[in-house]
């Protein structure tokens, strides 16, 4: 049921903001038409693996404790910012973090927080 409501919040913000923003929706329409199936094409393999990966976490929900799983899920950006830093060094051309250390710093220190985080859930459970 939430994920019903999630739609509906996207449906709403996207229909505002083109109600709001005149020249977004024929920006949009621009790029149907010079980009169409690129642009749907990348969409499906994305929403794609995201019903995988919800229906993944969800089997997962069924074999362990949920906020186990809920806190691993928290986690993403750790591994999100972990593989573009390898992909940066070892593939260059196909993804390009951003390795300087103001940039280390900065994201180490959100990452940082999540642990913070985490720990001080655990500390009152």
């Amino acid at each position: 049921m939430s994920l019903f409501w999630l739609h509906l919040g996207i449906l709403v913000c996207g229909l505002a903001l083109i109600a709001f923003r005149k020249g977004l929706f024929g920006q949009f329409v621009d790029s149907v038409r010079v980009n169409g199936r690129t642009m749907f094409g990348v969409n499906f393999v994305s929403e794609g693996l995201s019903a995988v990966a919800y229906m993944v976490r969800d089997y997962a929900v069924l074999l362990a404790p949920i906020t186990i799983i809920m806190t691993l899920n928290g986690y993403q950006p750790v591994f999100v910012f972990v593989l573009g830093i390898i992909l940066t060094l070892l593939a260059p051309k196909l993804v390009n973090e951003k390795i300087k250390p103001r940039h280390l710093i900065h994201k180490g220190s959100a990452i940082l927080i999540i642990l913070v985080g985490t720990i001080l859930i655990a500390g009152t459970v």
